[in-house]
């Protein structure tokens, strides 16, 4: 049955290629080709898999609107770059190329997510169940939490200064953005040993368990209010917004998930999640002091850009210097990102070296994956990676139908959804998938605990049984 493509994708595609009608150049024209086809696949793929939102659909979406609408723009008006190593015609042709190639990831990723869930369907939707959780797996997830929660704790108080600014924070002596740079950008020898890993763990793991504790004792609502907040508390020490704004989304998420309610979710039943998200971001921007005489227009601007801006930026710049001043990195960026996770030193991997290149200061810049994978293998790396993610979100799907009533498995899936997916879309590859094997082995470590701890328990009543007879 012929479906009309939705006046929400048009829209995109209108907001995509407005200012394009004029003066198009070849690239330029296929550009406008691969968007457009790229949509009519999204909404044949949307009517395969039931008009759910799922890993593809938020992969789709994220990558479009950080990524794909700072590319054409920058086509159009480059005034919103902020560092260029070329100009004139040369910093347009390579502005152009960044474009085609942001497309042609694109399409072919949607078009590969196409031909699998042709090939291999799946279910709809997420299959939940309300019944209680088994008591021992509840004290592994209870132990996990704490272990985590201590941690990142720990962390904070282990870092140099730290009480010292917030007590300044509090009189108005220093902002949030100032604390955040002088304990999430510091010289290795001011910091303590293995921060990187701490750092892994309480923004890769602590939203993961918390998610488990809210559904294992989702019926004690005090409880669950003080694990929220404990976990809010922890996210937001270092004045990161992305931590927090991910880990609110997958609470609306896991809301829905477990309300047999909102099979089919009305718009107002939005209005109030999204305007607390909204609420959320722009309070701690003006707690990272970033627009402290701004008005609340100028506030949302500079989340507005931030968004659907900065991040296809550094992109470009990437492709400034890829391939014209350095040669294609051919698998070593992949290789740099991983002591970069671990030892949280943004300063020896490529991202770092890219975030000093414009910033002039140590930090890490984000650019999508399909920008990583030209950095490293050029045309053949947009071609491939897309594919890859296509197989990868796949096997994700497959796995939610077959494990959809355990719950560690639920919040698994809902925290890929919501945190690692778009991270695929906006960074690189490393970083997501080192987590995504983390949170693997987190719940082998708990269901392996859960397993212990009822063997443990049956040995005791088998032996208690036998005394009394």
């Amino acid at each position: 049955m012929a479906r009309k493509i939705p006046f929400f994708f048009l829209l995109i595609y209108v907001a995509l290629f407005i200012l394009y009608f004029v003066d198009l150049s070849i690239l330029q024209i296929f550009t406008f080709i691969f968007y457009f086809w790229s949509i009519v696949f999204l909404w044949l793929y949307i009517g395969i898999n039931g008009r759910r939102v799922d890993t593809v659909v938020v992969f789709y979406l994220t990558f479009v609107l950080s990524i794909g609408l700072g590319a054409i723009g920058f086509t159009v008006n480059k005034d919103f770059l902020l560092h260029t190593i070329f100009s004139g015609s040369e910093l347009e042709n390579i502005l152009i190329w960044y474009s085609f190639c942001m497309a042609l990831g694109l399409v072919l990723f949607i078009f590969s997510s196409i031909l699998l869930i042709s090939i291999k369907p799946y279910s709809h939707y997420l299959i939940v169940s309300l019944d209680k959780s088994p008591q021992r797996t509840r004290q592994s997830v209870f132990l996990g939490f704490f272990f985590i929660t201590s941690i990142s704790f720990v962390g904070i108080l282990m870092e140099p200064g730290y009480l010292g600014l917030m007590r300044e924070l509090l009189t108005g002596g220093v902002s949030g953005g100032f604390i955040r740079k002088s304990i999430t950008l510091p010289d290795s020898a001011d910091s303590y040993g293995g921060k990187g890993i701490v750092t892994v763990i309480k923004y890769q793991l602590l939203p993961f368990i918390s998610l488990a504790m809210l559904v294992n004792y989702r019926h004690n609502k005090v409880f669950l209010s003080i694990i929220v907040v404990i976990t809010i508390l922890l996210l937001a020490s270092d004045f990161r917004r992305a931590p927090l704004f991910f880990y609110i989304i997958s609470l609306i998420v896991l809301y829905f998930a477990f309300n047999s309610r909102y099979k089919k979710v009305g718009f107002f039943s939005f209005v109030f999640p999204i305007t607390s998200v909204i609420l959320v971001m722009l309070l701690m921007t003006i707690l990272l002091g970033r627009s402290e005489d701004a008005s609340v227009l100028v506030i949302l601007f500079e989340l507005f850009f931030r968004a659907f801006i900065s991040q296809s930026q550094t992109g470009t710049f990437v492709f400034q210097l890829i391939p014209s001043i350095q040669p294609h990195l051919l698998g070593f960026g992949y290789i740099q990102n991983l002591p970069s996770f671990i030892t949280g030193l943004d300063s020896i991997s490529f991202s770092g070296q890219v975030f000093h290149y414009i910033h002039g200061r140590p930090g890490g810049a984000s650019f999508s994956a399909f920008t990583e994978g030209y950095a490293n293998f050029g045309i053949l790396g947009i071609i491939v990676i897309p594919i890859l993610f296509a197989f990868a979100m796949l096997w994700i799907e497959l796995r939610r139908v077959k494990m959809g009533r355990d719950y560690l498995e639920v919040c698994c899936y809902i925290y890929c959804l919501v945190s690692i997916v778009p991270n695929l879309a906006l960074g690189s590859a490393v970083g997501p998938f080192i987590n995504f094997l983390l949170l693997r082995l987190l719940i082998f470590l708990i269901k392996t605990l859960s397993l212990l701890l009822s063997s443990y328990s049956n040995r005791l009543a088998s032996q208690m049984i036998r005394q009394e007879q």
